[in-house]
């Protein structure tokens, strides 16, 4: 009754709230996912009961004007109907049932939010033959410098000029390949750009090691280790 006397005061807003006062919400909890038919079903009742009470009793004179308005109302309702059936239908999962039309169930495979890009592995540890005590050597990455044997040596376990107290490369490891694609991919971490860093997403080094930095000399030559 107070949503016909709304709708005659032209209060659509207060009218609205008092027939969505009258549905059950209760009963219309979520069974087999048809939520919104079994709210529609009611609504629609609630609005029919309305139009008949208006034809009876003392406000009879309004019925002309508060039939329009539940039924533009009526017709709202079931437009958003319509709409979130069409937006479920555009999910395309399987298995969700939303106002008797079979919908998708949207199935969270837990890794939203969670991918990354899966790191590129090294290619190898490149050069390998015996490191050797002096001169240069190339692991074949094209447009790197070569590689200063003598210096990379400090950081390679067995050689002739390893120094143990600076960062090594793993046991049978020389790092060759691995400076050279370091200095082609790296990012420089001194103004002059003498020195570069990268990571390889993966270890490389004994202690979990995934970026190598690289230094380049005078000579144009380079040598490289592993660091955290």
């Amino acid at each position: 009754m107070n949503a016909v006397i709304y709708y005659a005061r032209g209060d659509k807003v207060n009218a609205a709230l008092s027939i969505g006062a009258m549905i059950p919400i209760a009963g219309m909890a979520v069974t087999g996912g048809k939520l919104v038919t079994k709210g529609a079903k009611a609504f629609n009742g609630v609005v029919d009961g309305i139009k008949t009470v208006t034809n009876k009793g003392p406000i009879g004179q309004l019925k002309e004007k508060a039939t329009k308005q539940l039924d533009t109302v009526k017709d709202k309702f079931q437009t958003k109907v319509a709409e979130v059936k069409d937006q479920f239908r555009q999910l395309g999962t399987p298995q969700l049932e939303l106002a008797g039309v079979n919908m998708s169930r949207i199935t969270d495979t837990g890794t939203v939010g969670k991918n990354k890009p899966t790191p590129n592995p090294p290619s190898g540890t490149g050069y390998s033959g015996k490191l050797p005590s002096q001169g240069t050597v190339d692991a074949g990455i094209n447009g790197a410098p070569k590689v200063d044997a003598g210096k990379q040596g400090k950081h390679v376990p067995g050689h002739g000029n390893n120094v143990s107290t600076k960062s090594q490369w793993s046991e049978g490891q020389n790092g060759v390949q691995l400076t050279q694609e370091a200095w082609m991919n790296g990012t420089p971490v001194r103004a002059d750009g003498s020195v570069k860093t990268y990571d390889f997403g993966t270890p490389v080094g004994p202690n979990g090691e995934t970026r190598v930095k690289v230094h380049i000399d005078k000579k144009g030559n380079i040598h490289g280790y592993p660091v955290q």
